[in-house]
């Protein structure tokens, strides 16, 4: 369902099996989670699948490249994170689409072509430079436990003295909560999860 230039935002992010992808896809990504080796192994997933650099290169042929924010990470209260994330977001807006990060492979095909065609000049992928400041989707892959979350939406866009985030969010973002079940049907599974306590 995430469109490359989506922003998504991962509640209990883990060592990233939802972040990861969506940052190869182009999606901007803030995945959070309060485990601190988890958050540890996140970071080194989002090093590891070259979710968290742009690539230049230079007339001489030399690749260089500059660390850039597409997935972001964190380690915070899945509760404090929801309140703070979109004003977050809209303070310290995530970089603009420019498409999907390169393979190994794309970015050596890349490089031989720059070599033939450039001029002398540092030239970036750049397609789009509207950084995005809105938040498209939540995920919240915590199936015991993460419904019992969704207490903490409320007021996350409320005008207040500081921030009047109405113009930036014409329509609400999708809240992925994952939940268990035994039921099959799903309005059974609809009714069963409704009748947990810690539902608002």
């Amino acid at each position: 369902m995430f469109k490359p230039e989506d922003v998504v935002v991962d509640v209990f992010a883990g060592v990233g099996p939802f972040a990861i992808p969506a940052g190869r896809k182009g999606c901007a990504v803030m995945a959070n989670d309060l485990n601190p080796v988890s958050c540890t192994y996140l970071e080194k997933n989002v090093h590891d699948n070259r979710v968290g650099f742009i690539f230049y290169w230079t007339s001489k042929g030399s690749s260089q490249f500059k660390v850039t924010d597409l997935v972001r990470t964190s380690c915070e209260d899945g509760r404090d994170f929801i309140k703070k994330i979109a004003k977050r977001v809209y303070d310290n807006p995530l970089p603009p689409f420019n498409g999907p990060p390169l393979s190994r492979t794309q970015h050596d095909k890349e490089k031989r072509r720059t070599r033939a065609f450039q001029n002398g000049e540092n030239f970036s992928l750049k397609r789009n430079l509207q950084s995005r400041k809105r938040i498209d989707h939540f995920v919240m892959n915590l199936p015991d436990t993460a419904i019992s979350f969704l207490e903490a939406f409320r007021g996350i866009l409320a005008v207040d003295e500081q921030y009047d985030l109405t113009s930036t969010y014409e329509v609400m973002p999708m809240v992925h909560c994952h939940c268990f079940t035994r039921e099959i049907d799903p309005q059974d599974a609809i009714a069963d999860i409704r009748q947990v306590p810690s539902l608002p």
